[in-house]
């Protein structure tokens, strides 16, 4: 049995995705993990606002 836990592994292969390069067995076990993770989802969704901010050169201004 590996010592590494699921959620390193699910770190790493969307991290793979997110920069493609992910296998085609990562993409698989993602997306057969997706809909039933809620987490997983949360996770997708805060690398690619992550990503936005790093590639975006200006970003909008908020008015509070």
């Amino acid at each position: 049995m590996s010592d590494i836990p699921p959620h390193a592994i699910h770190d790493e292969s969307l991290s793979a995705l997110m920069d493609g390069e992910a296998k085609e067995l990562e993409l698989r076990r993602l997306l057969q993990q997706f809909p039933d993770d809620s987490a997983l989802r949360a996770k997708w969704a805060r690398y690619h606002v992550a990503s936005s901010v790093i590639h975006r050169q200006h970003l909008p201004v908020v008015s509070l």
